[in-house]
């Protein structure tokens, strides 16, 4: 995009004096939130929710975020760690860049696997994010910390045509496309060596391409296979036709935050469609719990509101001619 090194007609190279005004960065949230820490849930199904945590973009530049990172305190139980969630929000396009709450260890790496974006997201002077989180577990408190990564690019930059360019093309493309992070419409429980379908619906306002998997599960189960823990099948949501010809074990489709599964074709879902998934516990003596979550991008779908359906025609029958 900013290219470093820059070759003149003469055969001469020089380093590209832009790329001291883009810089990469980091953004996180108020210190008084790190590390963010949650009561526990005072019932299984009553979570607790951490206040409304916003993240502001640079003052004095343009900021585009490309990851994001997270990292649960050591003393926190790994009940409290598999079950916490976020919402993220968009407050300036105001959408939500999920269908509903995730998993933060389906949307946060560590410092060492990042989890990268499959689209980034632009955030202007002061312009926010804001993070719901949630503590899913009655077991004990959350204490989580977590950070963005991002390319700064400063205002001196923006005197230079190739910067003004790119952000002007990027600007038109981020008013209709997001990151876009998709899991179950309901939670889903397994039940001990049985099989479940669960549905994920991509809402009427965007149509969603697929890139990546992430997948976790947990079980109190000891027989059967508790590695795996789970296959999966998937079914075109507009066809109904299966996506493989065999279930499919859960590590063999899906990964971590850092390190997903990743589509290298892409699967496109259209507004207003719900994907059919089947899942087959491989634990026999007790019900898992899984939690699954697409990962790509969503584009908006704008719609013209004076848009009016045109009547319906039928060709005149022998019955009908001569007639009024």
């Amino acid at each position: 995009m900013i290219p470093t090194w820059i070759s003149t007609r003469s055969g001469e190279t020089f380093l590209n004096d832009l790329r001291r005004y883009v810089k990469g960065g980091f953004l996180t949230c108020d210190p008084a939130f790190v590390p963010l820490v949650i009561p526990a849930a005072p019932a299984a199904a009553i979570p607790s929710n951490s206040p409304p945590i916003v993240v502001e973009g640079n003052e004095d530049a343009l900021t585009e975020i490309f990851s994001a990172m997270g990292e649960h305190d050591a003393a926190v139980l790994a009940a409290v760690q598999n079950r916490m969630t976020v919402l993220i929000t968009d407050i300036s396009w105001r959408r939500r860049l999920m269908n509903r709450e995730i998993l933060v260890n389906h949307v946060f790496g560590t410092n060492l696997q990042p989890a990268f974006f499959s689209e980034t997201t632009f955030l202007r002077g002061q312009q926010t994010l804001q993070l719901n989180f949630q503590n899913n577990s009655v077991a004990g408190a959350t204490s989580f910390r977590f950070l963005f990564e991002t390319r700064k690019f400063q205002a001196t930059s923006f005197s230079r045509p190739q910067v003004t360019q790119h952000i002007a093309k990027e600007d038109r493309n981020k008013l209709f496309r997001t990151p876009f992070w998709l899991t179950s419409n309901a939670a889903v429980v397994a039940p001990a060596g049985g099989v479940i379908d669960a549905f994920f619906t991509v809402s009427r306002d965007v149509t969603m391409i697929i890139y990546a998997n992430v997948a976790t599960f947990i079980s109190t189960g000891v027989a059967g296979d508790i590695v795996q823990g789970f296959a999966v099948e998937f079914f075109d949501a507009k066809t109904e036709r299966p996506l493989q010809n065999q279930p499919i074990a859960r590590s063999c489709c899906s990964g971590s935050a850092g390190f997903p599964f990743v589509d290298g074709t892409g699967w496109m879902v259209e507004p207003n469609t719900t994907i059919r998934v089947r899942f087959t516990n491989l634990i026999t003596d007790q019900p898992t719990e899984i939690f699954w979550t697409f990962k790509g991008v969503a584009s908006l779908t704008a719609v013209n509101p004076f848009e009016v359906a045109k009547p319906e025609l039928a060709y005149a029958t022998p019955l009908s001619r001569g007639a009024p």
